[in-house]
């Protein structure tokens, strides 16, 4: 047991003996400009994915609203066509009913 422990304290000085000094106010105000640098990129990044999708987002509904615009546009002349079609078959069965009389 006491050899165990006079392992774990040699352990424990030895890592305190090989630690680095402790940093100067240069060193942590480096680090802390390098930290904040890298949020601000990492910030930066995240905005540009969230405009991407904005961007995404925007170019699907156009297009969507394009081809609904289309399906839009070919109903309404099969509709037309249909309604000239029937206005038609009418004056030809009235002048037949008239040609009959």
């Amino acid at each position: 047991n006491s050899k165990q422990r006079r392992n774990r304290n040699k352990k424990s000085s030895d890592a305190a003996a090989n630690a680095p000094p402790p940093l100067t106010e240069e060193e942590k105000q480096k680090l802390e400009e390098k930290k904040r640098i890298a949020e601000q990129k990492a910030a930066e990044e995240e905005e540009r994915k969230r405009q991407e999708e904005i961007q995404r987002a925007i170019g699907e509904a156009k297009q969507k609203r394009e081809e609904e615009q289309t399906d839009l546009t070919r109903r309404v002349k099969e509709a037309c066509a249909s309604l000239e079609k029937f206005v038609e078959e009418s004056a030809q069965r009235k002048e037949n009913r008239n040609q009959m009389a």
